[in-house]
């Protein structure tokens, strides 16, 4: 994120009423992950009353027509819809703030506020997903927290990890565990490590392959019971709407998460 600091820093205070709302997230224009990313947008804009809102699939919105929406806008405020300031969501917002400023000089502003993945309402949101699975019969259980991950790029851990520490800090499980399905520590190498109940949170924004697919898959290589069948994406949980409110809140604010 560093590389983009010069250009959205220099944004005045956020006036929603001239403003663009902008949620921007990983995935494709069709299906459900759309239909819910277009739900939150719509209900944000009334709730805040911002002039006009969308949102925006990055890296497989091929046809580009949401990008040049982003650039046509005077004044945005963008949500990073996504859990970690990987490569991804790096390399795209530097290529579009740079768009965005090209086009309109100093007479716009662009304001990126922190990805919501960095959130204390997300950590939050986990929390109560976790307790609404555990058996309060047993002794308490050891949440991990399931992850994309890179190899490649250490940075796409450092939200999983601050969540598990806000998370551990708070109490209630025997303890907090951060894994991953594409960087150690893997899923799979650390289920059989572990004894008595685990609850798995999926921190995926949108229900795709990882979220399913491979989800399911490090679990069966793992060799565990059917007990530890994941519970949907937390982005596609309806309450991912408050995490968001929270988020515009504090941008307005200017409230550093």
């Amino acid at each position: 994120m560093s590389g983009t600091r010069s250009l959205y820093q220099r944004a005045p205070a956020i006036n929603p009423a001239n403003s663009t709302l902008v949620l921007g997230w990983y995935g494709s224009r069709n299906g459900a992950d759309h239909e819910r990313m277009a739900a939150h947008t719509k209900a944000l804009v009334d709730l805040f009353g911002f002039a006009d809102g969308f949102d925006m699939p990055m890296v497989l919105d091929t046809d580009g027509e949401q990008f040049g929406r982003f650039s046509g806008a005077p004044n945005t405020v963008v949500i990073p819809v996504f859990m970690c300031s990987g490569i991804t969501w790096r390399h795209q917002l530097s290529s579009l703030l740079r768009t965005h400023g090209a086009q309109h000089k100093n007479r716009a502003a662009a304001h990126v506020l922190p990805i919501i993945g960095d959130h204390p309402k997300l950590a939050e949101l986990t929390v109560t997903r976790a307790v609404e699975r555990s058996n309060p019969q047993t002794s308490p259980a050891t949440l991990l927290l399931v992850a994309h991950g890179s190899m490649r790029d250490r940075s796409s851990r450092e939200s999983t990890q601050k969540m598990r520490d806000r998370i551990s800090a708070m109490g209630g499980f025997s303890d907090v565990r951060d894994v991953y399905l594409q960087a150690t520590p893997r899923l799979s190498d650390v289920l059989p490590s572990i004894s008595g109940d685990i609850v798995l949170e999926s921190l995926f924004l949108t229900e795709g392959r990882h979220s399913t697919h491979d989800f399911r898959s490090e679990i069966s290589a793992a060799k565990r019971d059917s007990r530890l069948s994941p519970l949907i994406a937390i982005g596609a949980d309806p309450r991912l709407l408050g995490v968001l409110t929270s988020v515009v809140e504090d941008g307005l604010a200017g409230v550093q998460s």
